[in-house]
């Protein structure tokens, strides 16, 4: 073990795999605790399921899990086959035209692309436009400016962040995956649509609120921090 020093308070950082297994798994629930703080005024996007405290992280789990049986994963099988044939098609273009590949962002429109048929049933096209919304905003998240610099450093003064870091939120981002979620799940209740995937689960929740804290915003944020977290 090692101890280290996080925002002025001490911490250990456990080297050993046993220990390591010990608080993941036999005392995970004493552990349970993330790492981060969770804003929800400043930084409304922080409020998913990789951040949020033990109280709401077990409800939102369990909402969340069932998605992910190997029965729900085999029925996504063929959603990312086709995206495949897509992006073989893509690549046979640009290798027709003698052009320059650039890996990282050919693999993150795919990934994007993936996500946006298993996550929302929707046909997001990243490969072929290139002013995808879905793409400007996943840039736009990771881009590194000024203002990212600086609300780095401000959240090492959780109170002040809290009350001030509003202002440095990318509230068109926050915009877009709220209104993304909202029409689709408007679309899919209009037309009786069930894919039994993460929208389901979102108007599952909407019909039957949570009494354990979960909302729709937990999992909204929840699902883009799976798909960004994944295109990076």
């Amino acid at each position: 073990m090692v101890g280290v020093f996080l925002r002025g308070k001490p911490a250990l950082v456990l080297r050993d795999p046993e220990y390591i297994k010990q608080v993941l798994i036999k005392d995970f629930t004493t552990f349970a605790d993330r790492l981060g703080t969770v804003f929800e005024k400043a930084e409304p996007m922080s409020m998913h399921l990789f951040r949020l405290d033990a109280v709401r992280w077990r409800p939102l789990r369990t909402r969340l899990s069932p998605i992910f049986t190997s029965g729900k994963l085999k029925d996504m099988f063929h959603l990312l086959l086709n995206c495949s044939d897509h992006f073989e098609k893509y690549l046979d273009q640009i290798v027709s035209k003698d052009g320059i590949v650039e890996c990282r962002d050919l693999t993150s429109k795919f990934t994007t692309d993936v996500i946006g048929s298993c996550a929302f049933g929707l046909e997001i096209n990243a490969l072929k436009e290139e002013n995808n919304q879905f793409q400007k905003m996943g840039r736009k998240i990771f881009r590194s400016t000024s203002k990212t610099v600086i609300r780095i450093l401000l959240r090492e003064v959780p109170w002040l962040y809290k009350h001030f870091g509003y202002l440095l939120d990318d509230h068109d981002v926050t915009k877009f995956m709220t209104d993304v979620t909202r029409d689709t799940i408007q679309y899919r209740k209009q037309n009786n649509i069930s894919r039994h995937d993460f929208i389901d689960t979102l108007i599952d929740l909407k019909d039957n609120p949570d009494k354990l804290g979960v909302n729709s915003k937990n999992i909204t944020f929840s699902i883009f921090a799976f798909s960004y977290r994944s295109r990076r």
